[in-house]
């Protein structure tokens, strides 16, 4: 998706993916589940308020749908200030000898 005509330049990428994973622990307290691929990569992921955590447990194989998504908005950059003109300093020239 893209910014419309006449917008800030900007766009968002979304992808949502579905997969069978395993579940190697489970965070009760703060809702996190980390779960492992047929690749065998962990991924730690946020489980939603509705979900009864308490029915589920670490060795289940479980299906489990999550969307990642990237937002770019471009803002214009504030101008810099003005440096302030530098002061001359007065030196007083040395007597000649």
């Amino acid at each position: 998706m893209v910014a419309p005509k006449g917008g800030t330049p900007g766009g968002t990428i979304m992808k949502t993916q579905q997969r069978s994973v395993v579940i190697d622990a489970i965070d009760y307290k703060s809702r996190y589940i980390a779960v492992r691929g047929t690749s065998g990569a962990t991924l730690a992921l946020k489980v939603a308020d509705g979900v009864p955590l308490e029915r589920i447990s670490a060795g289940d194989r479980i299906s489990v749908a999550y969307t990642q998504a990237v937002i770019v908005e471009m803002e214009p950059q504030a101008k810099p200030e003005p440096k302030p003109a530098a002061k001359k300093s007065a030196k007083k020239a040395a007597p000649k000898k």
